[in-house]
């Protein structure tokens, strides 16, 4: 009897663990995930000389269950590091890695999709935009709000600055010269850009802080978002 009950356990659990495995295939092959890296390059004039901020940008495209009609039928996730464009003793330029930046390859590359689609909503639009190879150049509208410190150590410096207007927000003789985005062989195979906690050493509490808590910025002032700046996970 206790044989009896224990092969029925095995027979149980190996029945069990298949039915998983094969509703993982199932999802996987009907809810598709992609990723690919590219590289987002910004030169910016200040002061007669041209500061360049470059970094590697990891993007997760993944297919969801639509559930509801108004649910986005796929989700967009950037990757690593905000790009940093230092501008001497005028302080740090960041350029976040927020929703702005998950689609900068794709409006980059518009002649992936219709002129209507910002985004691929198929795997199979997705496949296509992952043929995608060269160098080209991004209009600052499609850039997302700089931030600007003019005291790298000190947080509290920071202020938003427009692409177009940074000779307003820092200084007339201030300009975006211009910004790319780079994808190619030798990129895809690139790790994300890493290490700007070691140039804003405060980052790493402010990060473990929004973490635990829920931040909310008043509407029209400046505000920290760490996982725009920070996030290589």
């Amino acid at each position: 009897m206790k044989r009896v009950l224990i092969i029925a356990a095995v027979s149980l659990g190996l029945f069990l663990l298949v039915g998983i495995v094969g509703i993982e295939v199932w999802y996987r092959m009907n809810y598709p995930a992609y990723s690919f890296r590219y590289r987002l390059t910004v030169n910016v004039e200040a002061d007669g000389k041209v500061h360049t901020g470059t970094g590697i940008i990891r993007i997760t495209w993944a297919k969801q269950v639509r559930v509801l009609p108004d649910v986005f039928v796929y989700s967009l996730r950037a990757h690593g590091q905000a790009v940093v464009v230092d501008l001497g003793e005028r302080g740090l330029l960041l350029v976040p890695k927020g929703g702005k930046v998950s689609k900068i390859p794709f409006l980059a590359f518009k002649d992936t999709l219709p002129a209507w689609r910002r985004v691929p909503r198929t795997p199979e639009e997705m496949r296509a935009f992952l043929k995608k190879r060269g160098t080209v150049e991004v209009s600052e509208d499609l850039l997302p709000l700089f931030i600007w410190l003019p005291d790298p150590s000190d947080p509290d410096s920071g202020r938003y600055a427009l692409p177009s207007e940074l000779s307003t927000a820092i200084g007339p003789d201030v300009h975006l010269r211009s910004a790319t985005v780079e994808i190619s062989d030798r990129i895809l195979d690139t790790p994300v850009s890493t290490g700007i906690e070691k140039r804003l050493p405060w980052l790493v509490e402010m990060t473990a802080y929004q973490r635990e808590h829920v931040v909310i910025g008043k509407v029209g002032e400046f505000s920290w978002r760490a996982s725009s700046i920070w996030d290589v996970n």
